[in-house]
């Protein structure tokens, strides 16, 4: 029976595996043995016809694709980063990589090409978090573990479809129902974590800042803050004070389409809960408004003492199973490495580390400036592992005529049919989940260990080998 843990969600699952069957693991403290269908299945992203086993390049996207060695292959990609400069190459990662090729990658770019061009598609999914609790906290971290639902009186899921999206956590939260929790669901959709709700609010779309800029002003107007709290730890709340008392109350409910009726058992629940967990995922994040959608859930948080204690506080539910170790080890184009960024003292000592004078000065280009730069003009290579920025990035028209303009790509990937691949020049052949090895962190930064479940396919190399071979 062999150990590991699946490669889908951010719950990060323990799996185990007996040779034709995937179960889930008793003994894994994120599961319990629980498992969703996406994971019992996970043995076909193995077995597929799909696979991509071999590398293929070709000089023109004109052109069919011609099998290639290895070798002529990585020095055809390697060719072209050395004609470009660091400014005109750009990475762009995924959630779906292992740690430890996200760092050889984020190695590769930062620290012998010296570019900070370097970003991942967790910019679509986790970047607003991110920055959010770099603002509000001063670092990245998620101060919330799953478990800590059990000794909560309340969970508020903000634009978050769990049911579906991270199955064996509303598993879960379903069980600490049965033990007293309520939760509350904000999203415009009614979902199925909506209806297993104690209470949902079918917010209109784009109206979370002022529902929450509401919810701060009642906390403020009842005096249910924090004041010890807010005098020990918050800076700058004179100053949003007088801000948010510059809001037209009676406007901000209308904008969100909710009954008066319905506000009032919200703050009902909230109030009467001396334990609070918000919990949110894409409905906050992906939006041009997303890190201050964030900030104004965090602030109702702040505001009333409801966080940095047992049972409380601010739980963003990562997307992909391994979005967190790439954020850990520099994934995003705005960090360095390990959560440094790009001052001095952060420069030099990641340098040192990596033996690099080539450190860049500042932050790269995040994915969207990526095809900005592209459709500029300005873009060379442009180096995709694990991901189909086609088929996932927003404006479908736009990404795709940017990419036409880009002169060299190569792509990543253990499958044939991206929708990426028609703007490809060199294809490599990764290794999937379960013919590889590494460790991924969860949503609650659990880090485990993948292991390998079966032999690499034909050709397929692990992504930090190939990252590795083209130093």
């Amino acid at each position: 029976m062999i150990k590991s843990v699946c490669g889908y969600c951010g719950v990060g699952c323990g799996l185990e595996f007996d040779t034709h069957k995937l179960i889930g693991d008793i003994a894994y403290p994120t599961n319990e043995g629980l498992v969703c269908k996406k994971g019992v299945s996970e043995l076909h992203t193995i077995d597929t016809p799909t696979r991509l086993l071999r590398p293929i390049v070709r000089s023109s996207v004109h052109e069919e694709f011609k099998q290639s060695s290895w070798d002529f292959a990585l020095d055809v990609a390697a060719a072209a980063l050395r004609r470009s400069t660091p400014q005109r190459i750009g990475f762009y990662l995924s959630g779906q990589m292992l740690t430890e090729d996200y760092y050889v990658a984020n190695k590769l770019a930062k620290g012998f090409l010296g570019t900070s061009n370097v970003d991942t598609n967790s910019r679509t999914c986790m970047a607003s978090a991110v920055v959010a609790y770099q603002k509000v906290f001063g670092l990245d971290y998620v101060p919330v573990r799953m478990e800590e639902i059990f000794r909560s009186d309340l969970l508020i899921l903000v634009g978050s479809n769990a049911a579906e999206a991270h199955v064996v956590f509303h598993n879960h939260i379903k069980k600490a129902r049965k033990n007293g929790l309520k939760v509350i669901t904000i999203d415009p959709r009614r979902t199925a974590t909506a209806e297993a709700s104690d209470l949902h609010l079918p917010l209109r779309p784009g109206s979370d800042i002022d529902f929450f800029s509401l919810v701060a002003l009642r906390l403020i107007e009842e005096d249910r803050i924090d004041k010890a709290f807010l005098s020990l730890h918050v800076n700058g709340y004179d100053a949003y004070l007088k801000q948010l008392r510059k809001l037209p109350k009676t406007k901000l409910l209308k904008r969100c389409d909710l009954s008066k009726e319905q506000f009032e058992n919200f703050m009902q629940l909230f109030n009467e809960s001396p334990r609070v967990i918000s919990a949110w995922t894409m409905g906050l994040n992906q939006s041009v408004q997303g890190v201050d959608k964030n900030i104004a859930l965090m602030n109702i948080h702040l505001l009333s003492g409801k966080v940095d204690r047992e049972g409380c506080g601010l739980f963003s539910l990562t997307g992909q199973p391994n979005a967190m170790g790439g954020r850990e080890v520099g994934g995003l184009s705005t960090t360095l490495a390990v959560h440094r960024g790009f001052d001095e003292e952060s420069r030099v000592l990641v340098g040192d580390f990596w033996k690099s004078s080539v450190i860049p000065k500042s932050a790269g280009l995040t994915a969207f400036e990526l095809i900005e730069a592209a459709e500029q003009g300005a873009l060379d290579v442009l180096v995709i592992c694990h991901t189909d920025p086609i088929y996932h990035l927003p404006n479908r028209h736009r990404v795709e005529a940017a990419f036409k303009k880009i002169p060299f790509i190569v792509e990543l990937n253990s499958y044939e049919d991206s929708e990426t691949a028609p703007f490809v020049h060199v294809r490599l052949p990764a290794a999937p989940w379960g013919e590889k090895e590494g460790t991924q962190t969860n949503m609650d930064r659990t880090v485990t260990r993948q292991e390998k479940l079966t032999r690499i396919s034909i050709e397929c190399r692990p992504d930090w080998q190939i990252f590795a071979q083209c130093i």
